[in-house]
C-alpha cells in the first residue's frame, strides 16, 4: 500500500510540475562538498515551501521535506542518507549539511525546491578529494 501511495505522489508531482515554471530563484544549481562534509548555506530571492530528494540521473524519488510548526518551531527539513537540508519557514536561506564521506567513491543527490508556482533544483555532490 505504501508503494502505491509513493507512485501516486510521484505521478501527481510530475503532472502538477508540468504546469509550473522552472526558476531556481537565484539558488545555486550545484553545491559541492569535500570529503569531510560540513555545512553550506545558500540564499535565493524566494523562499521554498518544500523540497524533494531524487537521484541525479534517473529522478527516482528518495524522500521529501517535513514541516515542523509545533510549539514555536517553524522549520522545513529533510534528510536523505548523508544529506540534511533545512530552512526556516519564509526564509530565503537554505542550510545543506553533509556527513563525512567514507571510501573513495563520490556521491550525489538532487534537491528539488518548490516555490509555489515555480520550481528549481540544486544538485548536491560530494567528492573524495
Amino acid at each position: 500500500m505504501r508503494t502505491i501511495n509513493y507512485i501516486v505522489i510521484i505521478i501527481s508531482s510530475f503532472l502538477i510540475m508540468s504546469c509550473y515554471e522552472y526558476d531556481n530563484c537565484s539558488y545555486p544549481e550545484v553545491v559541492s562538498f569535500n570529503k569531510d562534509g560540513g555545512e553550506i548555506k545558500v540564499r535565493g530571492y524566494d523562499f521554498p515551501m518544500n523540497f524533494v530528494f531524487s537521484t541525479p540521473d534517473t529522478d527516482d524519488y528518495l524522500g521529501s521535506s517535513r514541516n515542523d510548526i509545533a510549539e514555536g518551531v517553524d522549520t522545513i527539513w529533510g534528510t536523505y542518507d548523508w544529506l540534511t537540508v533545512k530552512t526556516k519557514t519564509y526564509s530565503h536561506e537554505i542550510v545543506l549539511s553533509a556527513k563525512p564521506l567514507e571510501g573513495d567513491k563520490g556521491r550525489a543527490v538532487r534537491v528539488e525546491l518548490h516555490f509555489g508556482d515555480k520550481w528549481g533544483e540544486i544538485k548536491v555532490k560530494q567528492f573524495p578529494f
